[in-house]
Formats: C-alpha cells, structure tokens, sequence
C-alpha cells in the first residue's frame, strides 16, 4: 500500500477551477482560491462531487422559480418573487429557446461545500500515515 495524501488547499483550488470552469460562472480567481480553502480534508473524488452539486443548482433555481425576467436578448431568466420587472410563471410556462439557466455562483459552490462533505475521516489518514511510517519505503 502506498499513501498518498490528500490535495492541499493550492491543489484543490485547481481541481475546483478546472472542472467547474468549463460551465458558465461569475466566479474570479480568488473566490477558486477561497473554495480551496474552505475544503479542507477533500479528496479529488470530493472535489468532483463538489463541483457537479454547484452546477445542479442553477438548474434547480429553474425548476423551482415562479417568477422569471426577459433578460436583454428575450430570454427568460429566474428571478425573485420581489422583482418588479418579473413576470409570475414556471419553468413549465416556458418555451425551450427561451429559457436562461443562471451562470453558477460562489453561493452555489458554497452551498454545495455545505452539502457535501468529505468522504475520508482523520482516523482514516492518522492509520494511513502509521502504516507507511511502520511499513512503507524510504524514496
């Protein structure tokens, strides 16, 4: 068995970047690094979960929103109930071409954090560090 340890926060701000930025965002580069942070004790696979549960919500907002906007193209985009320039319907009410799905947030990525939460435990990696500290090889 060989140890290898988790991804440090550097390492998991990549990971998040280089899954979820292949889908529309308004996130800047600080927000990737403060959601490295802010996964401590992550795996890859962790990190994997993380960023498909973020993308899922824009589409949730879709499906439960009963208030969309036009956006300037004549689109239609979910908005809130207290938006004077909304009109009331659901994602039913819509037809296909014209429907916005908003571009996925930072409250979406942390709502997610939130929501999933790390899928290897301390004692875990402290019974993985002894063993390669009684068993593994030197490099």
């Amino acid at each position: 068995r060989i140890y290898i340890s988790l991804p440090d926060a550097a390492a998991r701000s990549g990971i998040l970047k280089n899954k979820g930025s292949k889908t529309k965002n308004n996130l800047t580069d600080d927000d990737w690094v403060t959601l490295g942070n802010a996964t401590e004790g992550y795996s890859g696979s962790d990190m994997s979960i993380v960023v498909n549960e973020a993308l899922m919500m824009p589409v949730r907002r879709c499906q439960t929103a009963k208030r969309f906007r036009r956006t300037p193209s004549g689109g239609l985009l979910p908005t809130f109930p207290s938006d004077p320039e909304g009109q009331d319907m659901n994602l039913y009410d819509i037809q296909s071409d014209l429907l916005r799905c908003p571009d996925v947030s930072m409250d979406d990525y942390m709502t997610a954090i939130n929501r999933i939460k790390p899928s290897v435990c301390e004692d875990d990696i402290r019974e993985h560090i002894q063993w390669t500290e009684d068993f593994g090889q030197d490099s």
